[in-house]
This record gives structure tokens, sequence and C-alpha cells, in this order.
């Protein structure tokens, strides 16, 4: 019974809007019924739907699915960390999912229950999240630079990232090992190793296998010789990364062509035929060149992750065909002065440039070996660049090997 203004009535409804009417009485009876108010009607908040805990170093962050909101805006959530038996408000505010609890223990095994609040107060709990152990950030492998506020990790050798306590937001360079160029007369450069970015990658907690392929071999002082192929490179599951194609050397005779591969290598004597890249990775090598008269011809150059090899003239030259050029970009040039890594020239790093053919001493930008003068020295690609080997007269050079840069931001 109430006899005084102003009448609290608790309503058992959901939020909404009503109209009200009332009577009031005494001893002689009942009033007349009132004109009619109408009023919106709010609650506390519902239970939010439990998402998923993820661990951070002294943290942890939950994902959620809000309950309907009484009719009232949410303006917080609490938090219990002891199975609800306490409740903690954030502060500062959060009202958005994920939300993120700070300053707990590590290596301690936590639940979260949480509660919404609105102007009426804080809502119903949730359920228990899954339980999750926050971890220190320890981020592992390669060689470790940090500079410019970002830490890289060079893996000039295959290996391990390993990553515990954080997710990471990574940029990542793949290069595969360049191939060999090809020996005897005239023979053409190797292909340079397949190149590939990634940007952006979400990288959880766990490890991560790095493979580095080894450069070709360079092809032996035979008719046909052919350099060895590049080994493939790769980060984790992402799409792997080709090794280079050999160079060929003598090869008309029988229409043997340079093999295919990241790039292409490098056609042999009389126009031999070159090696095609892979789609998005490298590009084709050129074609070698003739006899002419007493003159041997030269060999093709070897094909780059940026631009296919040179032909070798012909018409007499003994000059073989130039190394296709390597890959260079903002990216690509971060990655390579961080590291010291690739080859710099006009201020930009290159990777994955071409070898190139027999009496050429223009190797691909990007670590690409220049071609034998007729002295029967080979020159290599240089190593971790994915740079292919040079042709030669005799013995071919060898391809270099590939490498993986994997970057990210500081943390501080």
């Amino acid at each position: 019974t109430s006899t005084s203004n102003p009448i609290v009535v608790t309503f058992a409804g959901n939020p909404g809007s009503y109209s009200f009417t009332g009577t009031s009485y005494n001893a002689f009876g009942t009033s007349p019924v009132s004109e009619s108010i109408s009023q919106t009607l709010t609650s506390k908040p519902q239970a939010p739907t439990i998402g998923t805990a993820t661990g951070g170093d002294a943290k942890l962050t939950l994902t959620f699915t809000a309950g309907a909101t009484g009719g009232k805006s949410i303006t917080n959530y609490q938090y219990s960390i002891d199975g609800g038996t306490t409740y903690t408000a954030f502060s500062p505010a959060q009202t958005t999912s994920p939300l993120t609890i700070t300053g707990l223990t590590n290596n301690t095994a936590y639940t979260v229950k949480i509660k919404a609040v609105n102007a009426n107060g804080a809502g119903a709990a949730s359920d228990a999240s899954n339980e999750v152990t926050p971890l220190p950030v320890v981020i592992t492998g390669g060689t470790i630079t940090t500079t410019g506020g970002y830490t890289y990790h060079a893996f000039t050798s295959s290996g391990t990232f390993a990553v515990q306590g954080a997710t990471l937001n990574a940029d990542i360079l793949v290069v595969a090992g360049g191939a060999g160029g090809a020996g005897f007369s005239a023979g053409g450069g190797g292909g340079a190793g397949g190149l590939l970015t990634f940007t952006g990658q979400s990288l959880s907690a766990g490890n991560y296998t790095v493979t580095v392929g080894s450069g070709g071999s360079g092809g032996p002082q035979n008719w046909y010789s052919l350099g060895g192929s590049g080994g493939n490179s790769r980060f984790g599951s992402l799409t792997e990364c080709i090794g280079g194609g050999g160079g060929r050397g003598y090869n008309a005779a029988d229409g043997y062509a340079a093999a295919s591969g990241g790039s292409g290598g490098g056609g042999g004597l009389i126009s031999g035929a070159p090696g095609s890249g892979t789609a998005g990775q490298g590009n084709s090598g050129g074609y070698g060149s003739n006899h002419t008269g007493n003159y041997v011809g030269g060999g093709g150059g070897g094909g780059g992750a940026g631009a296919s090899g040179g032909n070798a003239p012909g018409g007499g030259s003994q000059t073989g065909g130039a190394g296709g050029i390597g890959a260079t970009s903002a990216l690509i040039n971060a990655m390579g002065a961080a590291t010291g890594k690739g080859q710099l020239s006009g201020g930009n790093y290159y990777f994955a440039g071409g070898g190139s053919g027999y009496r050429n001493t223009a190797g691909g930008l990007g670590g690409g070996a220049k071609g034998d003068n007729n002295d029967g020295v080979p020159f290599i690609g240089t190593a971790n660049t994915g740079g292919g080997g040079g042709g030669s007269n005799e013995s071919g050079g060898a391809g270099g090997s590939g490498i993986v840069i994997v970057r990210y931001a500081e943390i501080v």
C-alpha cells in the first residue's frame, strides 16, 4: 500500500514504452480511473556472450558479443578474474570488443567473466571464458636488428621464427636461391631466385618454419652444360618461393633449353632458348647467340625478379646477355638498409638479380654475377640475395643463396 507521492512501481516487463493509469481507494470505495500517461521503461543490460580470451605480456584480450542494452547505452564493462566473487570496472571505460585486461601476472592461468553497465547499473554476468595464461613477449629467430621503429629478423639459413606472448602484424620478404650459370662454349647466366613480399601478415603466438634456399651449382664444362637450380625458400605456410632456373651451354643442336624457375636461366650458344620465370616471382632469361665466322657467340642473361635477362647481341659480338635486374621497393629498400643485405645501387637495395651470360660484365642488380670474360674464372651470385651465377666458357658460376627477412613494429 502506498499513500504518499510519488508512488514507486517495480515493473517486471521488458524495456519499452508503456501507458499507465491509476486509481485510489478509501473506506468508501475506489475512485474513477485516472487519465493515462506514457513512459519508456529501461533496465540493466542483459549478459554478454563470451568469446575468446587470448594471453599477452601481463595482459589478456577478450572478445564478446554484447547482449541487449536494456534501453540505455552501455557506458562500461566490469570484469571478474576470481570466478565472479568480485567485479572491477575498466578504467578508463571500455565499451567494445575486444576488452583488454592489464596488470596480470605472467605464467598464471586466468578465466574471465564480464558484466555490461548502463545508467541503471551492472547487468547479469556472462559465462566464464576459456582459460588463458599470459606470457612475456619473446620473439626469436635469425639475426635481429631494431631500427627506425621496427624490429627485423634476417634468416640467412633455414631456422624457426618463434613468437611468444604476442600477435604480430608483420611484413615478410622471401627470396629463393639463385641458379648456377652454364659452362663450356658460351654458357648462359643463371636465373635469379623467385622473390615475394607479404605485407600485414598476422602472426599469432607459435613457431614458424623458415626455409632458405641454397644457390645452385655452376654447370660443368661440357657441351650441354646446365647450371643447377636454386633451392626454394618459404616462411611458414605462405606461398613458396621458387629457386632460379639454371643457364644452359651449347644447346641448339639437340634443342636443349635453359631451365625454368623463379626466374629462368639464360640460353646458351647457337641461339639457345632461355628458361621461363614463375608468374609474380621472376622473369624469363635471354637468348644466346650464334657463331659468326671464327667468333664464339655469347650466352643469354639469366632472368631477374625485376626484368627478363638480356639476349646476347650476336652479329659477330662475343658479348653475352646482361642479367635481368632484381627487385626493389620501399619495403625491400627498408629491409636491405636495416639488415645490410641485398645489393645497394643508386640509394636502393635490390635482391634477386640474374647472372649474365658468357663475356658480359653486367650481372643483374640484386646479386647477379657477371659472366666469365674468357679467363676461366667463374663468378658466383652474391650470397643471401638470390642472385644468379655467371655463364662461362669453362665451368659456370654458382648461384647465390636466398634469404628471408621479417619485420614488425618495435615492441616497447
